[in-house]
């Protein structure tokens, strides 16, 4: 494939062993691989850190270690020596991590002779948003033989610092805040980091999560979870006031609650239910959208582009920002849209769908499916048409819309076109001039001229998130867990809500 933007290549690690190599599939599926840099270098040569990311003013640190957990006639001793390794060390790795980075934000390399240069810039300390997440696997098999479950570790926020190695205080297979003083520091261990980066596997959802995760943690002195997964699995089934994912029921008032348990049942109970099963079947459609964006970073960071208007990593990440940003059922929403959008374009040779957001905060999307014009010579040419015609509906865009602040546009050929190419743009809408006004009026009368612009028709719809709720929860919940909260998320009992 023809390189036309040499300066645009990124050339990464994909990580040095196994376990890291495993990180960095989840970390690319999660973050997508614009945003997600494995074995990432100081200036002086020695690694930073296992993973970084950067996105926007979120900075993510993952230390990974995986160390074999060796018995001892005191398994409170073999606990405090394989925490020293696995989670204490790794924790320390982290935080001279986020030291180095806002000291010296301009020496972070992609490799050890630091030819390349980390292509984000990393937010100033006081807009950063820091979220520290230790890595420690090898220790699943005897944590399950003591505890039983599943294996992952127990979280005990009371436990703090030097009481996890104190003979006395600690509790093996049990971790609790290591140094509050230097901010809080999510641990995963071989069980809960597939679960959580698999099921939250965008940079939203799982940034959310662990946002609102320390958050509780912070509100809450006395918290018990068995299990990450345990706590995930509640965090996704209830909702609170703000119709936002919480961790407990909004009937619930923490104010007048002394501490918190969440049980080993959570995760297996939410797994296994129809509705979650449903929302698995009806997101399968959204990875369409992860494709799509990430086809587009795989030409710009090789340097394979047709055509780049800024030659600029950091410029052209701002578009792909956006994309990137839609949580998992938004992309449903927007893959659903496209696909029904290049179904309609085979009874036509053009076809247009706007999609108008709730919120003016929110992206306007525009997809244009046109068919390669036979009266272009070749393939630059129609594409250099189709960018054209592209750009105008933007600024029609805008011109139907004079609230949009964000304007991406995604173009393609027809379902029927021997080959398939796709462009895309993005209007940047949020200062608007006179001339931009003016423009846009041209840019509407170019398009009615042509004949490019039809009747439009209003569509409106929703999603939900876990679908079809009522028929979901029909005759499947029974017993002691008609008692337990609904998963739809309203707050209620199964039985006073979805459950039959």
């Amino acid at each position: 494939m023809k390189v036309n933007y040499p300066e645009m290549i990124i050339r990464k690690s994909d990580g040095l062993n196994p376990s890291e190599e495993y990180v960095s599939r989840l970390c690319n599926n999660t973050f997508l691989s614009l945003w997600s840099y494995p074995n990432v270098m100081k200036g002086d040569g020695k690694e930073l850190c296992d993973l970084l990311v950067v996105f926007q003013n979120h900075v993510v640190i993952f230390s990974d270690k995986n160390y074999i957990f060796t018995k001892n006639d005191d398994i409170r001793i073999s606990w405090g020596r394989w925490y020293k390794k696995a989670i204490q060390g790794a924790a320390k790795q982290i935080f001279g991590a986020e030291r180095w980075l806002f000291k010296y934000p301009d020496s972070i390399f992609l490799d050890s002779k630091c030819a390349q240069s980390f292509p984000f810039q990393i937010p100033k300390q006081d807009d950063a948003v820091v979220h520290r997440i230790v890595i420690s696997q090898g220790a699943s098999d005897d944590c399950r033989e003591y505890w039983g479950g599943t294996g992952s570790l127990v979280l005990d926020s009371r436990i703090i610092g030097d009481a996890h190695l104190n003979r006395d205080d600690c509790v093996p297979f049990t971790v609790g805040q290591i140094n509050p003083d230097k901010g809080f520091v999510h641990i995963f261990d071989d069980v809960t980091l597939g679960i959580v980066m698999q099921t939250l596997d965008t940079v939203s959802d799982f940034i959310t999560y662990l946002t609102k995760k320390e958050l509780f943690f912070r509100d809450n002195e006395e918290v018990v979870v068995l299990g990450e997964e345990n706590l995930l699995a509640s965090y996704l089934s209830n909702m609170n006031d703000d119709n936002e994912h919480w961790f407990l029921q909004n009937s619930f008032d923490t104010k007048e609650i002394t501490g918190i348990v969440f049980l080993d049942d959570h995760w297996e109970s939410f797994y296994n239910n129809r509705l979650r099963i449903a929302q698995l079947e009806a997101n399968r459609i959204s990875y369409m959208w992860d494709e799509l964006v990430e086809k587009f970073i795989y030409h710009v960071t090789t340097g394979t582009s047709a055509y780049l208007s800024h030659p600029n990593i950091r410029e052209q990440s701002l578009m792909f920002q956006i994309l990137a940003k839609e949580n998992r059922t938004k992309r449903r929403y927007l893959a659903q849209a496209f696909m029904t959008a290049l179904q309609e374009a085979l009874q036509n040779n053009k076809f247009t769908r706007t999609i108008v957001p709730k919120t003016n905060n929110e992206p306007y999307y525009l997809f244009l499916i046109l068919s390669h014009n036979k009266s272009c010579s070749d393939d630059t040419q129609y594409r250099a048409v189709r960018r054209d015609v592209l750009e105008k509906y933007l600024y029609l865009t805008k011109n139907r819309y004079p609230d949009a602040k964000d304007i991406v546009g995604i173009a393609i050929n027809s379902l029927s076109d021997d080959s398939c190419s796709e462009d895309i743009m993005h209007l940047d809408a949020q200062i608007w001039t006179d001339e931009d006004a003016l423009r846009a009026k041209d840019s509407e009368k170019w398009l009615n001229d042509m004949g490019l612009i039809g009747k439009r028709k209003m569509h409106t719809s929703t999603v939900s998130e876990y679908p079809d709720k009522k028929n979901q929860f029909s005759n499947v919940v029974k017993g002691s867990d008609r008692n337990k909260p609904c998963l739809c998320g309203s707050g209620k009992k199964h039985k006073r809500c979805c459950a039959t």
